[in-house]
């Protein structure tokens, strides 16, 4: 159950989930009408690299000419978040733990300095962050950044690995090898 009046989606399969009205992911204009209703937004889709002209000279067919350097969302331009996303919304960005990069095996807390390598997946993330914070403060919203550990899509995650290649195999892959750094949760 939710404490929200209403709750929407967005979705690439078409999956239908309890509770929430779900919206296919590039239904732009269906998606942008909603958004000036809502008052909390999650967003989870991943920064793309913008050295990376396969992903990001064009995305959904439109070049990419925006004023963020990573954040597909914030940048896209059939959104136009800066003028449909009210001022005082709650919006949380779902960030990733490679900001904090190698910490040489001491523990990393919310207050560990970000060492990720330039150009890596984790300095992604942590420009998508501060583009996420500097437009908040432009445009008068509330945002959190949420830092998860293990983000992986549909199918994608260490369990379905283990199911799909047989645990012998997975101890054996490149996570584990000396040298490669990884990240604990830790309660």
């Amino acid at each position: 159950p939710s404490n929200f009046e209403r709750v929407y989606g967005t979705t690439r399969s078409g999956k239908e989930i309890v509770n929430v009205d779900t919206i296919q992911f590039d239904s732009y204009e269906d998606v942008r009408d909603i958004i000036p209703s809502c008052t909390h937004i999650l967003v989870t889709i991943p920064p793309i690299d913008s050295n990376n002209t396969t992903n990001t000279t064009f995305i959904g067919g439109r070049p990419r000419n925006w004023s963020y350097f990573c954040d597909p969302v914030l940048n896209d331009p059939c959104l136009r978040l800066s003028e449909t996303v009210k001022p005082n919304t709650w919006i949380g960005y779902v960030s990733s733990t490679s900001v904090y990069g190698n910490h040489n095996g001491d523990w990393v807390n919310e207050d560990s300095d970000a060492n990720c390598e330039p150009k890596s997946k984790g300095a992604l993330y942590l420009r998508a962050e501060n583009e996420w914070i500097g437009a908040a403060k432009s445009f008068g919203w509330k945002v959190n950044v949420f830092r998860c550990a293990g983000l992986y899509g549909d199918g994608r995650s260490a369990l379905h690995t283990i199911r799909k290649r047989g645990i012998q195999q997975e101890t054996k892959s490149s996570a584990m090898k000396v040298g490669n750094p990884t990240s604990r949760i830790h309660e």
